[in-house]
């Protein structure tokens, strides 16, 4: 928890030193018999639930003067396109296609995709456009654990719980259903690892993504 990071993404970074002191002791580049971190390994991880924040705490996100304001694109940006941090992380200025008010983001755990840029995002993003670099450097800068820890503390400070980027992905999903957008259609635009998610990105038109991305529209903001 101190570190940033959940259990397991704790416990994979356990497998991965594991692996290294394993390959060590065979090199003989280590003097001791037991790897120290077989126990980490065998701990069982529950797999954490994340709750969708509500509109009214997506509001807070965006407008409040607490966050720091690379914080808050990030926010912006997770929120309007439901992208994994990672992927808005790497998200840079000549990514995004003002003439087709499209967003194209390079990293995802599968392959680089576009989706449509709602109203709301590109009004947010004009002022600040820029012709090349990230649109958010300071997810560069600085290390994931501190982006991490800085938007959960003033996330608490506004009475927000258990925040973290990772939520809006959840957000988005849910507000897309909750207005009716077919699961479908939710899949695509959010970019979710499966087979079937493949298939239909190759039959849907731009036109109705527009139009779907225009449903992540939280009232409140």
């Amino acid at each position: 928890e101190g570190g940033g990071v959940g259990g397991q993404t704790a416990k994979l970074r356990a497998k991965f030193l594991y692996r290294i002191w394993e390959w060590a002791g065979r090199h003989n580049l280590v003097g001791f018999d037991v790897n120290p971190w077989v126990d980490a390994v065998k701990v069982k991880v529950e797999k954490t639930r994340r709750e969708p924040f509500t509109t009214a705490e997506v509001g807070k996100i965006l407008s409040e003067v607490p966050m720091m304001e690379w914080a808050r694109l990030t926010a912006w940006i997770a929120a309007y396109t439901g992208a994994r941090i990672d992927s808005v992380r790497h998200l840079c200025w000549e990514d995004i296609d003002w003439q087709k008010s499209q967003i194209r983001f390079r990293r995802s755990k599968t392959t680089p995709y576009r989706i449509p840029m709602a109203a709301k995002l590109r009004e947010k993003l004009e002022p600040l456009r820029k012709e090349s670099g990230p649109v958010v450097e300071e997810l560069l800068t600085y290390t994931p654990p501190y982006c991490s820890r800085h938007f959960r503390e003033k996330c608490e400070a506004m009475g927000i719980a258990n925040a973290c980027f990772h939520r809006f992905r959840h957000t988005a999903n849910t507000r897309l259903i909750e207005m009716g957008v077919s699961r479908e259609h939710a899949i695509r635009l959010l970019h979710h690892k499966s087979i079937s998610a493949n298939d239909i990105y190759d039959h849907a038109e731009t036109v109705e993504m527009a139009a779907v991305v225009e449903k992540l529209d939280y009232s409140v903001v």
